[in-house]
């Protein structure tokens, strides 16, 4: 199995890129591990909380004491990441107020491994259909799992004035939600997996999405993020995109 990967992202009309994205290899050179992370640009340090989580992962990732891509593996990388940027808040005086999201996917021969916290995403693209894999951690996500229970209205969980604020983030004082993957998925040739931020799955409709990334072009992320830009939102948040993609062949790292 070959597998390629692309990453890039646009800073939108904010004042600062506050998403990180990371592309590598875990220790050992056996497989990938991508992320995305979105600084939360309502609370102090969003920008800095990003790379703080992206080295955090990096270091237990690629560390000494790195075991084989797991499950484990991948709790050790959140939990450090977690501690990294709670460390940043409580240094600059803002305990439990400086936060990001976290997508961290991991793909070896067993399959892709995954942990997310916050509302940015992470899809599979097969067979031309659209799969989210994630969950939000928003209170509108709550509130529509409430409204599919039938303990509320589903038009009022959809126009809460804050079902946008997330519910569980890097850098909250208790880290609660985090959304995992459990056994690896396995993929074939022919899929990809794209990790996101909410500039662009704000953006774009899925079908947009899914047309960007099935382009026959050298890179499905530039195509992705190129999609985002031609909106011409007025307000356009930050934008980030990395995408794996499964091809036939022998192995690409």
């Amino acid at each position: 199995m070959k597998v390629r990967g692309w990453g890039g992202q646009i800073q939108g009309s904010r004042e600062e890129q506050q998403d990180v994205w990371g592309l590598f290899p875990p220790r050992g050179g056996r497989g990938w591990v991508a992320l995305v992370a979105d600084g939360m640009g309502g609370l102090p340090l969003g920008g800095r909380a990003s790379r703080v989580a992206e080295e955090a992962v990096r270091g237990v990732v690629q560390g000494e004491d790195a075991e084989e891509v797991s499950p484990r593996l991948l709790e050790r990388a959140v939990a450090a990441a977690q501690a990294a940027v709670s460390a940043l808040g409580r240094r600059e005086g803002f305990p439990g107020y400086v936060g990001t999201t976290l997508v961290l996917a991991l793909l070896d021969e067993g399959g892709l491994h995954w942990s997310t916290v916050g509302d940015s995403r992470l899809y599979l693209l097969r067979d031309g259909e659209l799969r989210l894999l994630s969950e939000d951690h928003t209170v509108g996500a709550r509130l529509l799992r409430a409204a599919a229970a039938g303990r509320l209205d589903p038009e009022e969980a959809r126009r809460h004035p804050e079902r946008d604020a997330l519910v569980s983030f890097l850098g909250i004082e208790e880290l609660r939600e985090v959304a995992r993957s459990g056994d690896p998925l396995p993929l074939r040739p022919g899929d990809r997996v794209l990790l996101a931020t909410d500039g662009v799955t704000r953006t774009l409709e899925d079908r947009e999405v899914a047309r960007a990334l099935s382009a026959h072009g050298e890179d499905p992320a530039a195509a992705l993020l190129e999609a985002v830009a031609r909106k011409g939102k007025a307000a356009q948040d930050n934008a980030t995109a990395v995408v794996l993609a499964v091809e036939e062949g022998g192995r690409e790292t």
